[in-house]
């Protein structure tokens, strides 16, 4: 348990450590993605600048548009919001603002590039010596989206972290589910087969002490080798199935005729301890399907009735909408506790062996998409299985 314990921690380690790097690369890319976009508005913004420095007018449509105004219109009152603002700005300033330099003025929400030019020596006329051009363009929209579309990035970041961490914490979840299966499985499956050996030495130690006749120890030690072979058999196939190479031979069989080959395993026994083995199923119902996965599923359930059933056990085939195999025995009814836990791996109820058989029967029928289920009705305990509708015809 201790080992399982540290094997635990160091699986969320791990998880911590790969979401802590992915989301290092996650941040390091939108860094990365602000700097070089906000380093092409500043190289657009100049290049539009200095290109109206050389020509009023340019070619390049792609460049944002560049305005110009007197820093003495601002006395005037014609100059709109942004204008006003950035004049004001540049006249408290202007001593720390080279001619022919482009800077960027920040402030209330806006980003406008500028350039102060003298315009005397550019060959204004009417302007006094002190009196200043400005270049300018505003880049305040392009700005904004680039923020909006960093917030949104940061946004789906932490989406993204926090899906990430849910998934990571059931995918971890069900790593240790099955850690923790595989080690019950292992132990169960160690002790069942311990059983048949123990009884098997017993024998052979009477046979060579003389205490147990050979006829009697041989017959002893063939059903508990036989027992133990049907276990390695179920073991294994239970062990292909959790690796995942099984896979269904899928061929269009009779369901009825599965079901009477099933019903054949248990009608030796069923005659000598008196118990009728009834089948209703007028019609045959072809499906697609595996049919020894079916067979073991249908021989699993019936084996299982048999080791309760009192009188009678009844098989019922109902093909309407979909199609329904009900196994029903008239023994004692199941509890709900056995409900719960009948399908699962080395359960055994009041009368069960290994445990592995239902399971086996459960994984087979899922393989085929359908549904199995245990109930009680009228005080008999119902096994039925539901396969789904294909569109195969009756005859």
């Amino acid at each position: 348990m201790k080992k399982s314990r540290n094997d635990a921690i160091t699986n969320k380690k791990a998880i911590w450590i790969m979401l802590m790097i992915m989301f290092a690369i996650m941040v390091i890319v939108m860094a990365i993605f602000c700097f070089f976009e906000s380093r092409e508005l500043e190289n657009r913004a100049k290049k539009a600048i200095r290109q109206t420095m050389v020509s009023e007018t340019y070619e390049d449509r792609s460049l944002p548009p560049v305005y110009e105004f007197y820093t003495e219109e601002g006395k005037e009152g014609i100059l709109n919001v942004a204008e006003t603002e950035l004049v004001n700005f540049y006249n408290e300033n202007r001593k720390g603002y080279s001619f022919g330099e482009v800077y960027l003025y920040a402030g209330d929400g806006r980003y406008i590039y500028f350039c102060p030019l003298n315009a005397a020596r550019r060959g204004d006329s009417f302007v006094s010596e002190d009196e200043c051009l400005l270049l300018y363009t505003d880049v305040s929209y392009s700005v904004h989206v680039l923020h909006a579309s960093l917030f949104v990035m940061v946004i789906l970041l932490a989406v993204s972290m926090l899906l990430l961490f849910l998934v990571s914490r059931h995918i971890l979840k069900l790593l240790d589910q099955k850690d923790m299966g595989m080690k019950n499985f292992f132990a169960n499956a160690s002790h069942e087969l311990k059983t048949p050996l123990m009884a098997i030495r017993g024998n052979v130690d009477g046979i060579r002490n003389g205490y147990v006749t050979s006829e009697k120890g041989c017959d002893i030690i063939d059903r508990e080798t036989e027992r133990m072979s049907d276990l390695i058999g179920s073991i294994l196939d239970l062990s292909k199935l959790d690796s995942g190479t099984v896979r269904p031979d899928i061929t269009k069989n009779d369901i009825r005729e599965i079901v009477y080959d099933a019903a054949g395993i248990i009608l030796p026994e069923a005659e000598q301890k008196d118990i009728r083995v009834t089948i209703d199923a007028p019609e045959s119902v072809f499906f697609p399907c595996d049919e020894g996965m079916l067979f073991s599923a249908f021989s699993n359930i019936l084996t299982n009735s048999m080791r309760y059933a009192e009188h009678e056990i009844s098989i019922q085939i109902d093909k309407q909408d979909k199609t329904t195999i009900r196994f029903i025995n008239d023994g004692k009814p199941i509890s709900e506790e056995d409900k719960v836990h009948i399908f699962d791996r080395f359960y055994k109820g009041e009368k069960g062996q290994t445990g592995i058989g239902m399971a086996l029967a459960q994984e087979y029928v899922r393989m085929h998409g359908s549904e199995i289920r245990v109930s009680v009705h009228d005080e008999r305990t119902l096994f039925e299985i539901i396969l789904p509708k294909t569109g195969g015809k009756s005859i």
